[in-house]
């Protein structure tokens, strides 16, 4: 896959492919977002934001790993089976190394919360894109860049006009500090703001930590090449998943 619109960075190994989840494979996740529910959960309803606790991180409503793990495989079933496919994981030779969640406007509770406008009704909301730590604990590079890329082409192939999501800008970072890194939050569970913007991004809802941005799908972009491989990666995956599994649509 060709470089997509990273400055100075290396693309994802040609190795990594970027498949969709369906209900037969739930369980390719990468680890933390197999049990992570931070984007599935809308926080305590008598705070202000995610980030009320002080320290940043959210606490999960579940008490264990396991209850996590499936409320966050109900919240994707329900979404596959209603919308499509709403899961995407980057692989590298068999390990899983990223993962993209994403779906219709209100099917994601934690939007409510970041105070930068609600997501427009004509976009898909992208929740989590988190890759794996590669060498001196960084995500591995080029991992985001094959799952967005992966979700343009599968939004676009949809006739959907536009992606939202929320960003987390080095302001936020500073605030709540990387100690939270290990926590189910803001740090660990979201991108940074300036990696949707250098994509070709914009901020439609300003917001000091958590800004809204939006892609518009139809736009002219510079990795519109990376879309069309990943269009063509998705299409040949679904050919050669089983008639009962859910395909893209």
């Amino acid at each position: 896959m060709s470089e997509v619109g990273r400055d100075g960075a290396d693309p994802a190994d040609s190795d990594t492919i970027v498949v969709p989840v369906d209900l037969l494979s739930l369980d390719r996740l990468d680890t933390h977002s197999r049990a992570c529910v931070f984007w599935q959960t809308d926080g305590d309803p008598g705070s202000s934001g995610p980030c009320s606790s002080g320290g940043g991180a959210v606490a999960p409503p579940a008490s264990s790993r396991e209850d996590r793990v499936f409320e966050k495989e109900a919240w994707l079933s329900s979404i596959l089976l209603q919308w499509g496919v709403c899961g995407l994981v980057a692989e590298n030779l068999g390990r899983t190394v990223g993962t993209a969640t994403y779906g219709p406007t209100g099917s994601v509770p934690r939007t409510a919360w970041f105070g930068s406008g609600e997501v427009g009704s004509d976009a898909v909301v992208l929740a989590e894109i988190y890759a794996v730590d590669g060498e001196a604990g960084r995500p591995l590079e080029g991992v985001r860049d094959a799952l967005l890329a992966a979700v343009v082409a599968d939004i676009a192939r949809r006739g959907v006009k536009a992606i939202e999501t929320f960003g987390l800008t080095e302001h936020a970072v500073d605030r709540i500090g990387l100690d939270a890194l290990s926590a189910c939050g803001p740090i660990a569970c979201m991108a940074m703001a300036d990696f949707f913007l250098a994509r070709g991004f914009e901020v439609v809802g300003p917001h000091e930590d958590f800004p809204r941005l939006r892609l518009e799908i139809d736009g002219d972009h510079e990795w519109q090449e990376d879309v069309e491989y990943a269009l063509d990666q998705l299409l040949f995956e679904a050919a050669l998943r089983p008639a009962k599994s859910v395909s893209i649509r």
